[in-house]
């Protein structure tokens, strides 16, 4: 940061200036040089706190990390802060007011006083400290960030507010970085037995899926009487000294397309209890983790939209690291109070796009006459479909 003045007269230094020419005219009316001194030292101190306010902030660098920048809800984070003075001047006094989102919980700090303020009407947390810094002078701190709520949420920016060593003058920067933290939503427990009714993960994929690549070798393993001439490894039966056959990849890979409902009621729109809305989102992690775990490539159809650009949500399966964090995310981002519309409308409009051999999993806390009818729907069309209800009363549904 560069060096820039405040304006030298205030509510503060008026009257010390006034005092000052005061002394200098008395002075000389008078002849008394001590007079004369006193009212040039007056206004040398005035001078010099402005010289020195305008310098306070100059080649000051803020520096902040975020470790971890992904976690689950109900765990913490750490955000270290460094602060540097680069100038053969002291600073006598340097205010640091960090902002936080409201998603995020500051934990008190022992043995130094942290001012924490919450104004609900920014949305932001206020995090001030006071320090000082001698000439090339660093300093680092350390806070632990509680993460009791999924989201997107944001640290920064900062201001720095700092001035002469007689609060005369102050100045105040605002620095416009930001460290960002996705926090997941924490999965919901769901029972073995239900996973496994859920979806297919273990020896039960439809036959489309099964249908072997030769071309798709991922390995070798011992031989059988079963296997064929064809499936033999040479290659790795060579640098063995057993006789090995060839591990090969299904034609179609195992695929789950999740639909998340985000309705409350049979009518989309604004939901007044969010609850219901974030256990589904925590069963559709569970989901998602299991899947990885299974190394299924996965998809996401929510009838919500992203903060950002207000877009559906609409992400087709995928697999690898990246995928799932990009799932991850919009997990974590996605809105609980609000529908766009019925799920079973958004499962109607997607039925021709769904990849070929996807097993359907339906997540919904409301589960609407017509919900079930699209689910049955995609049964008689051969999707291989999975309701489940977080609210129990499916069957009762059913048999109305």
């Amino acid at each position: 940061m560069s060096a820039t003045f405040p304006p030298l007269l205030n509510e503060r230094t008026r009257l010390w200036l006034l005092s000052s020419a005061a002394l200098l005219a008395l002075g000389l009316l008078t002849r008394r040089p001590e007079v004369l001194m006193v009212g040039v030292l007056v206004a040398s101190s005035v001078l010099i706190a402005w010289l020195w306010a305008g310098l306070a902030l100059a080649r000051i660098r803020y520096e902040r990390s975020l470790l971890p920048d992904r976690v689950y809800a109900g765990d913490d984070v750490t955000l270290e802060i460094a602060i540097t003075n680069s100038k053969p001047l002291l600073v006598p006094w340097l205010r640091v007011e960090e902002r936080l989102s409201l998603g995020l919980s500051p934990a008190p700090v022992q043995s130094v006083r942290v001012d924490t303020e919450l104004r609900e009407q920014d949305k932001q947390w206020r995090m001030s400290r006071t320090t000082s810094l001698g000439w090339y002078e660093r300093v680092r701190w350390r806070y632990v960030l509680g993460c009791p709520s999924r989201g997107y949420h944001r640290i920064g920016p900062v201001a720095l507010r700092s001035g002469d060593p007689l609060g005369l003058y102050e100045r105040e920067v605002v620095i416009a970085g930001e460290c960002r933290v996705t926090v997941y939503p924490r999965p919901l427990p769901l029972p073995e037995v239900v996973l496994r009714r859920t979806f297919p993960f273990e020896g039960e994929r439809s036959a489309r899926a099964l249908i072997a690549d030769p071309a798709n070798v991922a390995g070798a393993r011992p031989y059988s009487e079963d296997d064929t001439f064809r499936t033999i490894h040479w290659r790795a039966t060579a640098r063995s000294s057993e006789l090995l056959s060839k591990v090969v990849l299904p034609l179609v890979e195992p695929r789950l397309v999740v639909f998340l409902d985000l309705a409350t009621s049979e009518r989309a729109g604004i939901n007044a209890d969010p609850e219901p809305v974030e256990r589904a989102i925590g069963a559709a992690v569970t989901v998602l983790l299991r899947a990885r775990e299974e190394r299924w490539g996965v998809g996401l159809y929510a009838n919500g939209l992203l903060p950002e650009g207000h877009r559906q949500v609409v992400l087709s399966p995928a697999r690898g690291d990246t995928a799932y964090s990009a799932l991850m995310g919009v997990l974590a981002r996605l809105p609980s109070f609000f529908a766009t519309m019925p799920l079973s409308e958004l499962m109607r409009r997607e039925r021709r796009r769904l990849p070929y051999g996807a097993v359907a999993v339906v997540i919904t806390s409301a589960p609407t006459r017509s919900l079930l009818a699209r689910v049955e729907a995609y049964r008689r069309s051969g999707v291989s479909t999975e309701l489940l209800d977080l609210s129990g009363t499916a069957r009762e549904e059913a048999r109305v």
